[in-house]
């Protein structure tokens, strides 16, 4: 089978206004900017009856693997499991050291009408790593050339560390002393 890979990333950074509005001198930033990952991955299998025929009962095969968001996944194909096709998005891990990832994806397959999958949003993390697509048909593979070309589009959503300042309002020169005051 062959394996090709597109990466495609974009940030996007979002402030918040300072809750007293004009009192306020600096506009600070109430909540870290998300920052969004976007990739896709491209698997081919040039005969799916012929990798069939090789492959036992729950065998599977493996796509290369790529890298969105700062993160490494993969893709898993079995095309015999409990008489159709499964399809893998694979979280993959470096042992204990996974931080749980959410992502929003789905796969897109050339040539197949009637197997559509819809955006999923799902979390990773050390007992969850793996998100499967079951493709139902029965019998032969579904498209003319015995074909299947899926591409999984995948956006990947982590937090960004960004230093929170605290506003420092106009308000506050004449509150303090007044408060001070009271407390003497």
């Amino acid at each position: 089978f062959t394996v090709r890979c597109t990466l495609k990333k974009m940030q996007q950074a979002t402030k918040r206004r300072c809750l007293f509005g004009s009192l306020c001198k600096s506009n600070a930033v109430l909540e870290p900017p998300k920052v969004a990952m976007v990739g896709s991955h491209t698997l081919t299998v040039c005969s799916v009856s012929k990798l069939s025929a090789t492959l036992r009962n729950g065998e599977c095969i493996y796509s290369t693997h790529f890298a969105v968001g700062g993160s490494t996944w993969y893709l898993k194909f079995c095309p015999r499991w409990l008489q159709s096709g499964i399809l893998w998005l694979v979280f993959a891990s470096k042992g204990d050291e996974m931080t749980p990832t959410t992502a929003e994806f789905s796969f897109e397959f050339e040539g197949l009408v009637n197997l559509e999958s819809q955006k999923t949003r799902h979390t990773f993390d050390r007992d969850n790593d793996d998100f499967y697509y079951h493709l139902k048909y029965t019998g032969t593979w579904p498209t003319q050339d015995d074909r299947l070309v899926v591409r999984c589009c995948l956006v990947v959503v982590t937090r960004e560390e960004v230093r929170t300042t605290i506003p420092t309002c106009s308000t506050e020169s004449v509150l303090t002393p007044l408060l001070s005051a009271m407390h003497r």
